[in-house]
């Protein structure tokens, strides 16, 4: 039997590429694939169910839900301005996921013919992938197969030189990052999903890297789990959404990393929040999320509001009112 797989496509764009996602999903397909594709929407409603439904038209079954509560953005939104938060919208997925293996898709992009194959290896296998990308210009793309487009060298993937048109190869955790990655659901729960530590400024996906392999899981890059994303729709629809990341200064920045328990600096770089995310991560040695105020193990579809209870009302890295960023 092949294995089940639960596809997270999170956006947050007013529109969105899914028409390109799903046309080419549903090409890969066959008859006896057992999927899901689940779509989280920071900007949920019904007109956009109905048009997200619409574009599926019965060819996959599909979920549709609205992300999970954050500060950062949306209904329960305290700070000043909308800003980043992936690791919450990808834990919805994560919460909503019916199958053992679940892949993260791009909203800016289409996958490109060996997508599909690649994944479902990799949930056979039950291994972290890290998938492939380019981001071109001028992508025409007709019933999901990519008929034209832009290449520039500045747009390709920086770990392809790593990979190998005939293998999967083994990474490092922190270079697991992009919007194309699969990891076995399992594998997602025992670390407590993605950290929302990095909502607000970023580095999710590496942060998420580096503690399953923390956790003994081993990474894989793959060619040819490849995507193309377009650079010009991602200007002509951008993500209504600011990233900040704060600076303090160095003596500031170390007594912070003290009150975590870490006596120093790992890495090397600018004393700000998303290097701290990642000093906090090695300095810890600990798999699990810092700073989820639940456990994704105990949450079920119904109980995703709830988690409004404990939600931040100081920023983590220098303890400042949410309202103030």
């Amino acid at each position: 039997m092949k294995p089940g797989i639960s596809v997270v496509y999170s956006t947050h764009r007013h529109h969105p590429l899914f028409e390109w996602f799903a046309d080419a999903l549903a090409l890969q397909l066959e008859d006896d694939d057992e999927m899901e594709v689940i779509l989280v929407d920071g900007l949920a409603s019904t007109s956009r169910r109905d048009r997200f439904e619409e574009i599926v038209a019965g060819r996959f079954p599909f979920v549709y839900v609205e992300a999970k509560p954050t500060v950062f953005n949306g209904p329960y939104q305290r700070t000043s301005q909308p800003l980043f938060a992936a690791a919450s919208a990808r834990n919805t997925g994560i919460v909503l996921a019916s199958y053992p293996y679940i892949v993260f898709a791009d909203d800016c992009g289409v996958p490109m013919e060996d997508w599909w194959n690649e994944v479902r290896q990799a949930a056979r296998h039950q291994y972290v992938a890290a998938g492939s990308y380019e981001k071109r210009s001028n992508v025409q793309v007709v019933d999901g197969v990519l008929k034209s487009s832009s290449v520039r060298p500045s747009g390709r993937d920086g770990r392809w030189g790593l990979g190998d048109d005939r293998r999967v190869i083994q990474i490092a955790g922190g270079q697991l990052y992009g919007s194309s990655m699969g990891v076995p659901r399992d594998a997602l729960l025992d670390i407590n999903g993605l950290d929302e530590l990095c909502d607000g400024s970023g580095g999710e996906d590496c942060n998420l890297g580096i503690r399953l392999e923390l956790a003994g899981h081993r990474v894989f890059y793959s060619r040819k789990m490849f995507t193309v994303e377009s650079d010009d729709h991602s200007a002509r629809d951008p993500l209504p959404l600011t990233r900040l990341d704060p600076l303090i200064d160095e003596h500031s920045y170390l007594n912070r990393l003290s009150s975590f328990g870490v006596s120093g600096r790992t890495i090397e770089g600018r004393c700000d929040a998303t290097h701290m995310a990642l000093d906090l991560v090695y300095g810890l040695r600990q798999s699990r999320s810092i700073r989820n105020h639940f456990d994704l193990r105990d949450l079920g579809p119904t109980d995703l509001r709830l988690t409004t209870r404990g939600l931040p009302t100081t920023y983590w890295f220098d303890n400042r009112p949410i309202e103030n960023l």
